[in-house]
């Protein structure tokens, strides 16, 4: 005579331990999950402020080294850039904005780019992410 039984399905005592296990593995893996989130979305910014960048050079070398001026989305799109790019770093929500030497006033850090368009400033024609935060690996988004 067979002693064992034919089971079918958990025991009692099976499903909290199953449960009890998902938790904990939940538990280990979004905080990574969220960690490589923001890491994908600084990326994405950092390759657009190339991008934005690249687009500001090309136009100062067919403008006899003049930078754009005023509203840059309008001197950059389309012909240097398809379209101005989203800052979408976390920080600040996700913006196109492009704030330049008199717009910023009271806009630091809210998101979007920052243009020095006045050609007073030692940094005119510099572009960087209009975020105060750091970045995930600690570096100032105004340094890059």
């Amino acid at each position: 005579m067979n002693t064992l039984k034919n089971k079918k399905g958990f025991g009692a005592w099976e499903i909290p331990i199953a449960v009890v296990l998902i938790i904990l593995l939940l538990g280990l893996s979004i905080p990574k999950f969220n960690s490589l989130i923001r890491q994908s979305k600084e990326a994405q910014t950092k390759y657009s402020l190339t991008r934005m960048r690249n687009a500001i050079t090309a136009y100062y070398g067919e403008h006899q080294s003049q930078y754009p001026q005023g509203d840059v989305a309008k001197a950059l799109v389309p012909n240097y850039i398809e379209k101005i790019p989203q800052v979408v770093a976390p920080g600040a929500e996700p913006s196109s904005e492009v704030y330049t030497t008199q717009t910023i006033k009271g806009n630091e850090g809210r998101g979007g780019w920052y243009y020095v368009d006045d050609p007073s400033y030692s940094t005119y024609g510099v572009l960087r992410v209009n975020i105060d935060t750091p970045t995930y690996a600690g570096e100032n988004w105004q340094d890059l």
